[in-house]
């Protein structure tokens, strides 16, 4: 795609052009010229054509096909200037932007190619630029020799001229007597047409700025929704904070959590769950043979009881923003953010903590570090109370930060089990169990252990807690009691030796 600036001088045709280049890795084609350049115009890269004894620069322009014009057209400067039709063509095809400056005269010669017999394809934008009042032109005009002013003003005339009379000819027309203004618009319009482009740098594979994230964003390539009505209610238009000020997106706490139960189970198993439950279902097959549907039967039970244990472990809590959720020391929650997030097929995240709570003592372990294409839920993670006292914690709060990368190429989806991982908006309980690996190590152990142990599975728990639990509350009772008895042996020896 290609993009045509016309314009009096002074406007900003090659400032835009150099700041597209070296921000948006835009190209731009080199014209070929046979003027001198102005001390203002130092920098300006040009294919200089120099005038030589005996030079004619009729017969070069002749033997080279090209779109040439003559800007001036007074006695006393016919520079031409230009570019080769070859230049042009390659670049109208190309689907990495490219753009230049031109005179009317190129652009009037570009369109009637365009709709030539032998037409050039591709893409070719003309845009005009220009001031809103004259003033603002002639103010500029007088930095230059009076001569130079003379060659501005009959070139802006003829750019105008041409303008009034092939409006329709142009895609765009800005026009501003503030220079930044000019600019802003510029960019803007020619990025809204470049941005799909693989060549543009937002669109390379690697980390996304502010920039990559907010046109991701806007594209709905990444899509960050909020269902929870008094978050949006706290935040006024809560799609103003996702507005990424610098290479991230900040994520905050929502109010559903899981808490950990500590009265109704204390040892768990990973393979079976309540080791004492598991046992007495699996007695029952005792003495039976040894073949696939015992085996079945056998992996029914250890599943079933490990479901009922994890939903022992884990209850479901909503934390009341103004009471907050108490944290003991040592105490672990399971939380996620109140974001859900959506990412297309060609983005992956990385999810990091933010550091203002581990300086607070509190640890943010993230369940799910990496989002993978396609993502589309909430992010998990938890929070651990490293202090020696309790912390009272409260919702939507910042917790984490999350920083995109674009893929290489897009992934294959069917490749991506997201079934386990998306579409989920609650606090979940874990995945460990249909993952691949645990299959395959859970068969093995339960084949193994049945034929071990005659058909059952003998599973033995560690009882050194219970034993040093019991200990300890003997211990306690006998101190107690002895404590008691010498209490009263020594009131009764206080009051024994009243007369």
């Amino acid at each position: 795609m290609l993009f045509v600036l016309s314009g009096p001088w002074g406007v900003g045709k090659a400032s835009s052009i150099r700041y597209l280049k070296e921000n948006y890795d835009f190209e731009a084609i080199i014209p070929w010229t046979t003027k001198k350049l102005l001390k203002n115009e130092e920098g300006t890269e040009y294919n200089h054509i120099e005038w030589k004894k005996d030079f004619k620069i009729e017969l070069f322009i002749s033997e080279i096909e090209g779109f040439w014009t003559q800007p001036f057209l007074k006695q006393d400067n016919l520079n031409f200037y230009g570019y080769k039709k070859s230049d042009i063509e390659r670049v109208a095809n190309s689907i990495k932007p490219v753009i230049i400056e031109a005179d009317t005269g190129i652009v009037d010669q570009l369109k009637n190619s365009i709709n030539s017999s032998k037409p050039i394809t591709g893409k070719i934008y003309f845009i005009f630029l220009d001031y809103m009042d004259n003033k603002t032109f002639e103010a500029k005009l007088q930095v230059l020799d009076s001569n130079i002013r003379s060659q501005k003003r009959f070139h802006a005339e003829k750019e105008r001229t041409y303008l009034n009379s092939n409006r329709s000819l142009f895609d765009k027309i800005i026009k501003s007597d503030i220079h930044e203004n000019i600019f802003e618009e510029l960019v803007d319009y020619v990025l809204q047409i470049a941005n799909d482009s693989p060549f543009m740098l937002h669109n390379r594979p690697g980390p996304l700025s502010n920039y990559d994230i907010d046109l991701a964003i806007s594209k709905k390539n990444i899509i960050i929704s909020v269902e929870d009505d008094l978050f949006n209610k706290i935040y006024n238009d809560s799609s103003q904070i996702y507005v990424s000020k610098d290479c991230s997106i900040d994520l905050h706490l929502s109010t559903k959590c899981k808490i950990i139960n500590k009265k109704d189970i204390d040892y768990f198993d990973l393979i079976s769950g309540d080791p004492d439950e598991t046992n007495k279902k699996l007695v029952k097959l005792s003495g039976t043979n040894l073949d696939d549907e015992t085996l079945l039967d056998i992996k029914e039970i250890l599943s079933n009881n490990r479901e009922a244990a994890l939903y022992k472990i884990f209850i479901d809590k909503t934390i009341d923003i103004k009471q907050g959720l108490l944290l003991k020391a040592g105490d672990v929650v399971l939380c996620s953010s109140v974001e859900k997030i959506n990412i297309n097929k060609n983005i992956m995240a990385f999810i990091t903590s933010k550091c203002s709570y581990s300086q607070l003592g509190l640890s943010i372990s993230i369940s799910q570090n990496i989002l993978q294409p396609n993502h589309d839920g909430v992010v998990f993670f938890q929070i651990v109370n490293n202090l020696p006292f309790d912390v009272n914690i409260y919702p939507y709060i910042k917790i984490a930060q999350v920083v995109f990368f674009r893929t290489i190429s897009n992934i294959k989806t069917n490749n991506y089990n997201m079934s386990n991982h998306t579409g989920n908006n609650d606090v979940m309980i874990s995945h460990y169990y249909n993952d691949k690996s645990f299959i395959k190590v859970n068969d093995y152990i339960v084949s193994k252990k049945s034929k071990d142990s005659y058909h059952r599975i003998n599973i033995k728990r560690d009882k050194s807690k219970e034993i040093s639990k019991t200990g300890f509350l003997i211990t306690s009772i006998i101190t107690t009691l002895v404590a008691i008895a010498t209490l009263i042996l020594n009131m009764i020896i206080k009051f024994g030796d009243k007369p």
